[in-house]
């Protein structure tokens, strides 16, 4: 296959379609660089090309995938949403992220709810799961879900939906002390203080 079917092949499968893809070819009619970027690419150069743009160009596409890291690593408190639903999402990247919200978003009562089941849902295994998040948010699956449980609580806390014990059980901790210990850790105050002590 040519480098537009190749990209093409990437960027539709799940388990590569985050990877980033520049397109070095002697094509350079408008019609030929239409079909590259039409098949996912992040960039399309035609030859002769110059080794610095090039190099500048994939300095430019890591630097892209490093703040949308870093904006989404941005923790939120009391808004009830990961900064991910504030972007609007027309990557895979975003797609891919959103999905894992709304999965564990599904199941934040669940105890039992863990890497492996979301990674069931998101139809890939535990290891891509787990590479993916890493390189997209910066941290594990397991952070992912504990994180989103421990913003849920603190959403739940704030609105007065109930005492903490309630709360902990509403947001999947078994135990109350867990999550108080937990929530201290996150939010920086005990549950039984938030906002206030906040």
């Amino acid at each position: 296959m040519d480098g537009i079917a190749l990209c093409r092949a990437l960027k539709e499968d799940p388990e590569t379609a985050f990877i980033p893809v520049v397109l070095l070819t002697a094509r350079a009619a408008t019609e030929d660089r239409l079909d590259g970027l039409g098949s996912g690419a992040d960039d399309y150069l035609t030859k002769p090309v110059d080794v610095r743009e090039l190099k500048a160009r994939v300095e430019n596409l890591i630097a892209s995938r490093q703040r949308l890291r870093d904006l989404l690593a941005e923790p939120s408190r009391g808004d009830g949403a990961l900064r991910a639903t504030t972007i609007d999402a027309v990557s895979s990247d975003n797609a891919f992220l959103s999905a894992v919200r709304d999965a564990v978003e599904r199941h934040l009562a669940d105890e039992t709810f863990s890497v492996e089941r979301l990674a069931h849902e998101m139809g890939v295994s535990r290891a891509h799961l787990y590479r993916r998040l890493r390189d997209l948010d910066g941290r594990s699956p397991w952070e992912i879900i504990r994180t989103l449980r421990l913003e849920r609580a603190a959403q739940l806390l704030e609105a007065g939906a109930g005492p903490v014990s309630e709360v902990a059980y509403a947001v999947g901790f078994k135990s109350v002390s867990h999550f108080s210990n937990a929530f201290t850790a996150h939010i920086g105050c005990r549950p039984s203080v938030y906002p206030e002590g906040a």
